[in-house]
């Protein structure tokens, strides 16, 4: 295809980019390709073709702009983070966001430097105001998806950081907070499985790079799943307890600094919202089968052990001594419902006491947090 572009490539301004989307599509496939090959521990070849994609990608899409225009783009692509973008700005024209939008997955699927990532982020960032509305197609999930995958793999080692100074979390952390309100203002239709595919991304790179905050961040992740699944419901598209346990997880990360606040309050609310959605009040599963109201609930959501061991986790590793009192409230109510599903277990016990420790001996309900304690190890 280059080589009969090279010779008879299109004239026409509206052929330019329609060939040019077609070429850096196939690109882009074939960089994911070489990607999972590169991956694979059991591959013996040395896979040295990212930087032939990469150039070629070039020189498709400045033949399919005008040469200013693209100039300007990599300027801006190659740009420190914070530089002033360049005056040579594409038009808003779909068909030019199309080739910016492929231009950027070759870079995120096929680039293995620091370099590579940066100006793939920088390409989805630079047609996102462009194209933000109701019916946007650019960046599409994918390029989205691709480019998340590249910057994790930058912190988990799969990629090379080709400069001297450590990785830029707060510029990822700004990517991921752009790709999430992007995400979830286009979307007006059922959630498609790239979709469900961004959030897991989101969430995992939330995870590496544990901002203090990490427990708000993950919460407005799941809190934007959640109003995509249920605004527009895709059959056998629900979020999953998995999803929450890693919300859990930032609130215990979270919990640990001296300046977060409501943590385990936070974490309670998560639980009374589990247990709403999956736990019938009055009656059992079998009697809700019976007058066909299973599908009111999400059985796949109903806690467990684990979840309420999670939650005891935050109340224990509450760093700020202005929040003991409500972590060990918190903690308490937890131990109360373990109680009453006799599901507890002694570690249930052991956490609910270290909370209650921490108490000043004059507080008012230290004495029934303590036999709390008592009836959780089975002494009362």
């Amino acid at each position: 295809v280059r080589s009969h572009w090279i010779s008879r490539r299109p004239r026409n301004s509206e052929e330019r980019p329609s060939h040019a989307t077609a070429v850096l599509i196939c690109l882009a496939i074939a960089a994911s390709a070489m990607g999972s090959i590169r991956s694979d521990k059991s591959c013996d070849d040395d896979v040295a073709y990212d930087d032939d994609f990469i150039a070629l990608a070039n020189k498709i899409a400045a033949r399919a702009l005008s040469g200013e225009t693209f100039r300007g783009i990599l300027t801006d692509a190659q740009a420190p983070p914070g530089s002033p973008l360049s005056s040579r700005r594409p038009s808003s024209d779909s068909q030019v966001a199309a080739v910016i939008n492929f231009l950027a997955r070759v870079y995120a699927s096929a680039g293995t430097k620091e370099k590579d990532v940066t100006r793939a982020k920088v390409l989805v960032q630079y047609i996102m105001p462009r194209q933000k509305g109701m019916h946007s197609h650019f960046p599409n999930t994918k390029t989205i998806n691709a480019t998340l995958e590249a910057v994790l793999r930058l912190y988990q080692g799969t990629a090379t950081n080709d400069v001297t100074h450590p990785l830029d979390e707060t510029a990822d952390l700004i990517f991921a907070d752009t790709v999430l309100n992007f995400t979830t203002s286009r979307r007006t239709t059922a959630p498609t499985p790239d979709d469900e595919r961004t959030f897991d991304l989101l969430m995992n790179l939330y995870t590496v790079l544990r901002p203090s905050d990490v427990g708000q961040r993950m919460e407005e992740v799941a809190s934007q799943f959640e109003t995509l699944i249920y605004s527009s419901p895709r059959p056998g598209a629900s979020p999953s307890l998995d999803l929450y346990k890693r919300v859990f997880w930032g609130l215990w990360v979270e919990a640990q600094s001296i300046e977060a606040r409501r943590c385990s309050k936070r974490a309670l609310l998560l639980l009374d919202k589990l247990e709403m959605l999956s736990t019938p009040f009055v009656l059992s599963r079998k009697q809700v089968a019976a007058i066909g109201g299973m599908n009111l609930y999400e059985f796949n959501l109903a806690p467990t052990s684990k979840i309420y061991d999670l939650v005891l986790n935050v109340c224990v590793d509450t760093a700020a001594p202005g929040e003991y009192e409500m972590a060990a409230q918190v903690a308490c109510e937890v131990g109360r419902r373990l109680l009453q599903r006799k599901a507890f277990r002694q570690t249930a016990a052991e956490k609910v006491q270290k909370c209650v420790d921490r108490l000043p001996s004059e507080s008012v309900s230290i004495f029934a947090m303590k036999d709390i304690v008592l009836q959780l190890e089975g002494k009362v």
